[in-house]
């Protein structure tokens, strides 16, 4: 029985133990680190997401590990959290508060990495016609410079008709559809829905090469008309 104790103490012992600090594995402190940086947001969403993930460079391992050192946004820490799929450092917040540039840090032994962001919620900007011309419509948009690059998604929901995705530029602060560019849909309820996206890479820093992506969705049901 006392050898059954001690068997039992030990076994937890090393449960403790491997369950200890912010979970998942763990990186070596010099390891080179890929870390991937989603800051992702939609107009139907309560909250934006910033998300965080580490991947080691050089193992087979995809899974995402825990960093030896931390992550700060805005000079505020990330708090760690784990799932089955790895270790993720998370912060969600109105997109309203998220809005505006941002610096990340990641700070560890071999030195620190900062880089800088943007989040850009956009909307729709006075009164969208609820009935949009199949030969073109325009419309106004509140949020975006002229010049940024739209992804732009019209999904036939009567599934009478192919869905329909190009990419599109702001001009004096509307998006613009000509005719030619929604050829193969037909008259219907649609899903109309826009989607500003950019992704940048970073130099290496403090052994971390990174990619942070930006993105935000509008989306709004639409009649498409001949």
């Amino acid at each position: 029985m006392a050898v059954c104790r001690e068997l039992i103490g030990v076994s937890l012992a090393f449960c403790l133990l491997s369950c200890s600090g912010e979970g998942g594995q763990g990186e070596s402190e010099n390891e080179p680190l890929q870390m991937d940086v989603r800051i992702q947001g939609a107009a139907d969403q309560p909250e934006a997401t910033v998300l965080v993930r580490f991947h080691p460079l050089e193992t087979d391992s995809s899974r995402p590990v825990s960093l030896a050192g931390q992550v700060l946004l805005d000079g505020k820490r990330l708090p760690a959290d784990s799932t089955a799929a790895g270790v993720f450092y998370e912060l969600r917040l109105p997109p309203e508060q998220l809005a505006g540039r941002h610096q990340l840090e990641v700070q560890r032994e071999r030195g620190k990495l900062s880089a800088f962001f943007t989040f850009q919620p956009f909307r729709s900007s006075g009164n969208w016609p609820e009935a949009l011309s199949l030969g073109g419509f325009s419309l106004p948009v509140a949020g975006l410079p002229d010049g940024a690059r739209v992804l732009v998604a019209l999904v036939d929901t009567s599934y009478n008709s192919e869905d329909l995705h190009f990419a599109d530029t702001i001009r004096n602060a509307a998006l613009r559809v000509q005719g030619t560019q929604m050829q193969g849909l037909r008259s219907g309820p649609a899903l109309l829905q826009l989607t500003s996206s950019r992704r940048h890479s970073l130099p290496e820093q403090a052994g971390i090469r990174g990619i942070i992506h930006t993105e935000y969705t509008f989306s709004r049901e639409v009649s498409l008309q001949q």
